[in-house]
């Protein structure tokens, strides 16, 4: 549990310590399980989720999930990865395009006009990645690159460029090529 980076010495993470993790990651009432651990630690700290994280929590815990023992066994002591298969380079790449974007929009001095475009184009982008059309997927990331060269210029925060060049690496990573958008 943690790095020994000199300034503290790292514990030595146990089932218990992971028991533990999982069954505090829930409120009272609600099923805790490796979804609501997930949720709970990698996005309570973070400013733009946090206000999503209970309703996280509370879908997540109607999830059906392996046991914190079985989810132990299997990673630490068989030593298997359980990440899942990489997505092809498009929805990576548009991932990224998204995410940047969507983080624009917490400039302090957001439009609140501009603001409800991001987040329609975000919201546009995750239903046509989930949905595999790949026309819808090809609209949301053209609205996405739109938006990044069009209308966040003036946004200082976060890294507009390297959004714009995610969103252009997602398009010239699509599996058939796309007509130029105007």
């Amino acid at each position: 549990m943690g790095e020994n980076k000199g300034h503290y010495s790292p514990k030595v993470a146990t089932l218990d310590h992971f028991r533990s993790a999982i069954d505090r990651s829930a409120p009272a009432g609600m099923v805790s399980n490796l979804a609501t651990w997930y949720f709970k630690t990698r996005f309570e700290r973070v400013s733009v989720l946090k206000h999503m994280v209970p309703e996280a929590i509370s879908e997540a815990a109607k999830l059906d999930m392996p046991s914190a023992d079985a989810i132990w066994d299997l990673v630490v002591n068989e030593e298997r990865s359980l990440g899942r298969e990489r997505p092809p380079l498009h929805i990576q790449y548009g991932w990224d395009a998204v995410d940047g974007l969507n983080y624009l929009r917490t400039h302090r001095q957001m439009d609140t006009k501009l603001a409800a475009r991001i987040g329609e184009a975000v919201e546009t982008w995750v239903r046509a990645v989930y949905s595999d059309d790949l026309d819808a997927t090809v609209s949301a990331l053209n609205e996405v690159g739109l938006l990044l060269r069009n209308h966040t210029a003036h946004i200082v925060n976060g890294n507009r460029s390297a959004a714009l060049k995610a969103a252009e690496q997602a398009i010239e990573n699509l599996p058939s090529a796309p007509a130029p958008t105007p």
